[in-house]
């Protein structure tokens, strides 16, 4: 899966207010600041 699509499932679920940015970071693979710059 590329780190681009783990980033937006990521995103999408921290959205939802399914899961904290934390958790969704971990969750996907994804580095927790490059998934915070994105979230606003």
């Amino acid at each position: 899966m590329k780190p681009s699509l783990r980033r937006e499932m990521a995103k999408a679920s921290v959205d939802a207010r399914q899961v904290s940015i934390s958790l969704a970071c971990r969750l996907f693979v994804v580095s927790e600041t490059c998934c915070a710059i994105g979230h606003g």
